[in-house]
């Protein structure tokens, strides 16, 4: 009979030490406040422009963000209308936190977090023949992931 009374002791405590575990992990979930007017609800980042069109020349385009606290997030380009996979920002550590690069890069385009509420896309000669288009998604905590898409002309 003790025997069968400390196992079930055991497997109670086990089990409490299971739901604590649980609720410790769900807790920043639940304290989180995204806006002091709207717990709780995801907030837009609003842009402007959202969309840009540069000429075949190349050139800088910069975009002004409501909010400080976003990063880069990932890119995609289009050509020819067909979509290129995704590629994710990478990371960098910082004082033990792993921080987004502030710049993107591909072959014909950087873009950067040049400050809290700009970016700029500095936009290569299109010597191609053809359109082609950048989109850049920023985000943040309790932020809407929110693309940024400039097309650059063929001619």
């Amino acid at each position: 009979m003790i025997n069968f009374i400390s196992y079930q002791a055991a497997d109670n405590m086990k089990t409490m030490y299971k739901n604590l575990i649980h609720l410790l992990l769900l807790l920043p979930f639940f304290l989180i406040s995204c806006d002091d007017e709207a717990p709780g609800k995801l907030i837009p980042i609003n842009l402007s422009p959202a969309a840009s069109t540069v000429g075949a020349e190349g050139g800088i385009v910069t975009v002004r963000t409501d909010r400080l606290d976003w990063w880069l997030e990932g890119v995609t380009e289009i050509h020819d209308g067909e979509k290129m996979p995704y590629r994710n920002n990478g990371y960098e550590e910082i004082n033990g936190i792993n921080t987004p690069y502030p710049e993107m890069s591909g072959d014909w385009y950087t873009i950067q977090k040049k400050e809290e509420y700009l970016i700029v896309f500095d936009i290569e000669p299109n010597t191609t023949g053809k359109e082609r288009v950048v989109e850049v998604r920023i985000a943040g905590i309790s932020l809407i992931t929110t693309p940024i898409r400039v097309t650059q002309t063929a001619e």
